[in-house]
Formats: C-alpha cells, sequence, structure tokens
C-alpha cells in the first residue's frame, strides 16, 4: 500500500494518505517550465493545502485524520505500487517528464517558507527525505539524475 501519493491526471489533481484520497480540479501547466509543487498535510485533524509556483491553491479537511506514516518505508518517485501487479508497478502509471529537488519534512512548512523555496533555486533538502537521497538511491526503469536549475526553461 502507499502511504503517501500524488498524481495528476484528466486536469485533477489527487492526493492520497493509506487508501482515503482527495481530488481537485487542478492541473500544472505543461508549458516547458519548472514548476514548485507543494503539498502540506497534518495528521491531527487531516488538514491539507496546495501550492502551485509558492501560490495557495487547494485546501482540504479531514484527510486521513489521526493517520500515521511509517517511517523506514521507500520512497517512490513517479509510479505507484500496485499489489495486484507481481512486480509492483504498471508502466501505464509512469510519470513522464521531469522531476527535480524533491524534500520531504516532517512537520507542516508556514506558507511563507513555500513561498520563498519556490522563489529559489533548489538547494534545500527535508529533514525526512532530501533531494540528496534520491540522488543516492536505486533506479528502476528510465530514470536519469539531471541537476538543472529550477530557475530555467526545461531543455
Amino acid at each position: 500500500m502507499n502511504e503517501i501519493f500524488f498524481h495528476e491526471r484528466v486536469k485533477k489533481f489527487y492526493i492520497w494518505i493509506k487508501r482515503m484520497s482527495r481530488s481537485h480540479q487542478l492541473q500544472i501547466s505543461p508549458d516547458a517550465l519548472w514548476h514548485h509543487l507543494a503539498v502540506t498535510w497534518e495528521n491531527v485533524n487531516g488538514s491539507y493545502e496546495i501550492f502551485v509556483d509558492g501560490k495557495f491553491r487547494e485546501r482540504g479537511e479531514d484527510l486521513a485524520k489521526g493517520t500515521l506514516i511509517i517511517p523506514e518505508g521507500n520512497v517512490v518517485l513517479g509510479n505507484d505500487k500496485d499489489s495486484h501487479v507481481p512486480a509492483g508497478f504498471e508502466a501505464r502509471d509512469a510519470f513522464v517528464g521531469n522531476i527535480s529537488r524533491v524534500n520531504v519534512w516532517d512537520y507542516v512548512l508556514p506558507r511563507e517558507t513555500i513561498e520563498l523555496l519556490s522563489q529559489r533555486c533548489g538547494l534545500e533538502n527535508g529533514n525526512t527525505v532530501g533531494w540528496r537521497d534520491f540522488k543516492n538511491g536505486s533506479f528502476n526503469g528510465e530514470a536519469f539524475i539531471r541537476e538543472p536549475s529550477s530557475c530555467q526553461r526545461v531543455e
């Protein structure tokens, strides 16, 4: 089971915590520019917020209220782990595009911090999982490490 999972499909953005989900009419523009996405969630009352390029876009409540995320698990980027598939992943679900500077904190970042991070070129590291952890991890499929500046066009 996926502990935390985000995906965008058919102009909807989905947030999953364990087996509970919420969706919003939200699409990140496919305009060949880097976009900063931030999602916050706190487990006491299940509140969450979605930010794109540092700007608040959506919020919700009661998402997996009281749920704890299991520590020491695997972090998967670009696909979700399916229990009905022997290998665990389906090619049709794979992310196609560029991902950089993924970080996870064990507390909700203030809105002001999220806005500041969206304006930087990606030197931060989360206190739970940092971009350096992904760079040093194992890869499957066609995954390549690139170190583009989040302030430049995607080439």
